[in-house]
Formats: C-alpha cells, sequence, structure tokens
C-alpha cells in the first residue's frame, strides 16, 4: 500500500460512579468506584481520497441503534469522514455501565436516569474529540502485523475433541454452573486442558 496516513486519538468515556453494571446484571451491581477507565478510540486511515474511521468503544455490547448513528453523524461533523465510513464496535467489557434505566436495578429509576442518559448523551462527542484527535495525529504509514503467544491469560469457552465435537468448557449443564476462569469448582478435567 503506498501513500497510507494513520492516526490514532483517544478519549474517556468513564462513566459516574452509582451506575449499575450491563454485563452479568443483577439488582445490586453498581458500580462503587473506578479500577480503570473506559475509553473510546479511534483509528482514522486515508488513502488516495479514502478515508474511514474505526471506533472501538469499552462497553459490554452494542449500543441502541440510533447512538450508532448519532456516532457516525457527530465523527462526520467533526472531520469530515463520511458516516458510512466509520465503523463502531464495542470491547464486549462485561464492567461497562448500562444504556437505559432498567426496573431490575436496586436503584430507582429517577436515580438511574440522572447518572445514565448525560453520559450516554455525551457518548457521540467523546467519540468525534477521539476521531479529531487522530485526524490531527495523521502520518504516514505502511500496514504489518505480529504474533506472539500468550498463555494462562485467557482460554477458548469451545473446546474442540478428537471425535469432532466442540463443547462450552464453562459450563456443565446437568448442574447450570458457569466457570470463569481458573476457578476451584472449576472440574479438574477443564483445568488440566488449560
Amino acid at each position: 500500500m503506498s501513500g497510507l496516513k494513520a492516526g490514532a486519538g483517544r478519549q474517556m468515556i468513564t462513566p459516574p460512579v452509582g451506575i449499575p453494571f450491563n454485563g452479568h446484571a443483577y439488582p445490586e451491581r453498581m458500580a462503587d468506584g473506578i479500577h480503570d477507565d473506559l475509553w473510546a478510540k479511534v483509528v482514522v486511515l486515508e488513502q488516495d481520497s479514502l478515508r474511514v474511521a474505526i471506533v472501538a468503544l469499552d462497553l459490554v455490547w452494542p449500543l441502541p441503534e440510533n447512538d450508532y448513528v448519532k456516532i457516525r453523524k457527530a465523527v462526520e461533523e467533526a472531520t469530515g469522514i463520511e458516516g458510512s465510513n466509520v465503523m463502531v464496535s464495542c470491547t464486549h467489557n462485561h464492567q461497562g455501565p448500562i444504556f437505559a434505566a432498567h426496573p431490575m436495578y436496586n436503584l430507582s429509576i429517577k436515580k438511574q436516569r440522572e447518572l445514565v442518559n448525560p453520559w450516554v448523551e455525551s457518548l457521540p462527542g467523546r467519540v468525534a474529540e477521539a476521531a479529531k484527535q487522530a485526524e490531527a495525529g495523521m502520518e504516514e504509514a505502511k500496514v504489518s502485523h505480529g504474533k506472539v503467544p500468550i498463555t494462562g491469560l485467557a482460554y477458548n469457552r469451545r473446546k474442540h475433541i478428537p471425535e469432532g465435537v466442540a463443547s462450552m468448557t464453562n459450563v456443565e449443564s446437568s448442574l447450570n454452573n458457569y466457570y470463569f476462569g481458573n476457578t476451584p469448582d472449576m472440574p479438574r478435567c477443564i483445568r488440566e486442558q488449560y
């Protein structure tokens, strides 16, 4: 690839303390502090007359449909990159916040809305700022890749066995047990495989 330019930017999108968690939702699961900030990260790529933006949000799963449109529009207004050339994704962070108030949580709907709504409304603007940073920092780039094995960090929950069967290794369906990581209750056979 010749004439490729690239830039990267990021903006913090950490919600306020007290907001309920979206991943592994339980009525009492609300943020009681900040361990690590959440980020909107944007890479802008340009070659010839084509410019694209790739957005990664540290959130658990896709935003409500219209928020993707709002993010694309905000990036387009901030950078001139066509909204159709903006890809928005989430890193699937299970400690991420909810996007709308829900009666399931042990927090009043009014209080949830006070925490959630301003945060959700600020997302498109924050992503647009990250895109502007990325655009401002663009420089000549070249595409390459690297590969390194990392063991002991995580494991794939789908185990392929010689018979051609793939099963979920973190689920024991008869007991409805779920095993996350190398926990004491994880069956020995699963622990030995990883």
